[in-house]
């Protein structure tokens, strides 16, 4: 009971079930709008994952300070949550949030990227000018430097831990 109270002294808050839901379907349609069932899946499971392993909620490893958008905004860093979740992603974020944790598919994957899109932005960006989008190979090696290795994909979707 102590954890509690201390958390309770500092003023800390707490995200409902329905917080860590929406949260959730806001980020896998954010990061996977275009994506497979399966994509989704694997982008639900690495961000419970990474929540987990923060040992905080998933509202606010993706909506810092109550507040949803773009990542890179505000104090959101992990990912974006800027769109309104469809009905397939928030269908998976429910069943992701309900399953036990021996179910995830990921090999407990803590991050995820898509490769393909980030060459497409890459090549989009060079060609208006923009040296700041590096492409896939640029990327998975600062990932790399930041710590965090492929372990699987799903689909364009790339699994880290």
């Amino acid at each position: 009971f102590i954890p509690l109270v201390d958390c309770i002294a500092r003023g800390e808050t707490f995200a409902s079930q329905a917080d860590d839901e929406n949260a959730l379907a806001r980020a896998i349609e954010s990061s996977c709008p275009q994506g497979t069932i399966y994509e989704k899946q694997a982008v639900a499971w690495a961000i419970r994952n990474r929540a987990r392993a923060l040992e905080i909620p998933i509202a606010h490893l993706l909506c810092p300070e109550g507040t949803c958008g773009p990542r890179g905004t505000g104090k959101r860093k992990y990912a974006s949550t800027e769109r309104s979740a469809g009905d397939v992603s928030q269908k998976i974020a429910r069943a992701v949030l309900r399953l036990p944790q021996e179910w995830d598919p990921t090999g407990d994957a803590i991050d995820f990227w898509n490769p393909g899109q980030q060459d497409r932005a890459a090549t989009i960006a060079a060609a208006t000018g923009n040296s700041t989008v590096v492409n896939a190979n640029d990327a998975r090696a600062a990932l790399a430097e930041a710590g965090l290795h492929p372990t699987g994909s799903v689909g364009e979707v790339e699994l880290l831990a």
